[in-house]
Formats: C-alpha cells, sequence, structure tokens
C-alpha cells in the first residue's frame, strides 16, 4: 500500500503544475472548459454520480468520516472486473486491467482535496487504499469503492469542443525521498 500511496503522492505532484498554469490561463481569460466533480468519502463509501462526461475534471473530495480517507483513480479495461481489481491491490499487486490516473490527495479536517484529471471515455474504479488500525483491512475491501463511468461528450455541450492543454508554469524533481522545485513556485 505504501507504493500504492506513493504513486498517489507522485501523480497529485503532476496534476499540480498544470492544475496551477490553468488557473492562470483562467484569470487571463482562456480557461479551458472543467467540469467539477464532487466526492463525498464516508465510512466506507464514496458518494458520487454513477456517471460524468469525457473531458477536463476537477475531482473535488471531501472527506465527512471518522477515519481518514484518499481517493485513487484507476482506469478500468473493456470488461474488466472492479472487485477482481480491489482483491488484487488488497493482495498489494498491480491489478490487471486497471491504470492507476491519479486522484485526490488527503483532504485536511472539514475540508476538501482535489486534482484536475483529463478522463476519457470508460470505467473508472475509485477506491480508498487506507487500512483500518484495529482489524488491518483496507477501507476498499470494506466496500469502499465504486465505478465511475465517463460518457462521450455530445457536440451539444458546453465545453464539448476540445480545449488546449495548460502549459506547466515549473518543474519538480524527485529524488528518492525528497521533492526539489527547479524554480521557487509561483502563487495561484
Amino acid at each position: 500500500i505504501a507504493a500504492v500511496v506513493l504513486a498517489h503522492v507522485l501523480l497529485a505532484l503532476a496534476a499540480w503544475i498544470p492544475a496551477g498554469a490553468a488557473r492562470l490561463a483562467a484569470r487571463a481569460g482562456a480557461a479551458p472548459a472543467v467540469r467539477t466533480l464532487d466526492v463525498t468519502a464516508t465510512e466506507f463509501a464514496f458518494l458520487a454520480p454513477d456517471t460524468v462526461p469525457a473531458g477536463r475534471t476537477r475531482i473535488r473530495m471531501r472527506s465527512r468520516g471518522r477515519d481518514p480517507h484518499i481517493m485513487l483513480v484507476g482506469r478500468l479495461a473493456d470488461g474488466a472486473d472492479p472487485r477482481t481489481a480491489v482483491a488484487e491491490l488488497a493482495a498489494r499487486r498491480q491489478p490487471t486491467g486497471m491504470v492507476f490516473v491519479g486522484g485526490p490527495g488527503v483532504p485536511p479536517a472539514d475540508g476538501a482535496s482535489e486534482v484536475t484529471l483529463d478522463l476519457a471515455p470508460g470505467r473508472y474504479l475509485l477506491f480508498c487504499p487506507i487500512t483500518s488500525a484495529g482489524d488491518h483491512a483496507s477501507h476498499m475491501q470494506k466496500g469502499m469503492f465504486r465505478v465511475l463511468v465517463v460518457t462521450p461528450r455530445r457536440a451539444s455541450e458546453p465545453g464539448a469542443e476540445p480545449s488546449a492543454e495548460p502549459s506547466a508554469d515549473g518543474r519538480v524533481v524527485l529524488d528518492d525521498y525528497s521533492f526539489a522545485f527547479a524554480s521557487p513556485p509561483g502563487a495561484g
């Protein structure tokens, strides 16, 4: 699970730089179309819509449980079984038929955590890999996972036209157990 959490941190950090650029573009009036998907984490479930249109999506997670929760997102291959993916994750194996795409970090108490991802049409597994202290079972083993279906966008939808990717305005270097910024990060 430590490797899964490290992968989550790296994905979140990688998403942070383009997200900052998107905020700067928004201030300049050139913001790409971004939808928001609100997710609430409780013991032991995610409350979220079943479907969302494809495209750039801000996933905002709020934790309303007693235990801490995080949410990782993996894209399921056609025909992949979400329960099999959860079982493989619980056994600390890379799930066959699933690719990690990111996820919001751990939200602060009474706060939210978010990440912006470009979601292609398909099925995605939302899951919490945190292990409970008492019984050492992961939250996903207790049912804290769900499938999100990302549907193709219709041409008539606002933001259906592809928008330009935000450009990075910084660089982060990972070295074993540290992160270094090529230059100090700016506000935003």
